[in-house]
């Protein structure tokens, strides 16, 4: 991964990165690492532009934690399962049940 314009916060683990509209890396840290969901800035550290697992950190609020993985998204596939979901859920018969 080279470059980054965003960060969201998931969980306990650090979170996602973008890259881009439709470029997402999810990351997760080897413990000990604060809280990073509430930090208020995070930066990666790299070499050559290139943000790679076992080697590069996440810092925020204090905390240098490595970086365990990170990896793309797929996002394409992402929205085929939420899709699939919706889909399953709307077929559910409790679900086309009028409210009392």
């Amino acid at each position: 991964m080279t470059g980054y314009d965003g960060w969201e916060p998931i969980s306990h683990d650090p979170g996602v990165v973008w890259t881009g509209i439709n470029q997402a890396y999810p990351i997760t840290v080897h413990p000990p690492c604060g809280d990073l969901m509430f930090s208020d800035r995070v930066g990666l550290t790299s070499f050559a532009d290139t943000v790679s697992a076992m080697f590069d950190f996440v810092r925020a609020g204090g905390w240098q934690c490595r970086i365990r993985t990170i990896r793309p998204l797929d996002q394409r596939r992402m929205l085929r399962d939420e899709r699939k979901a919706r889909t399953a859920h709307s077929s559910h018969p409790a679900a086309q049940r009028a409210p009392d």
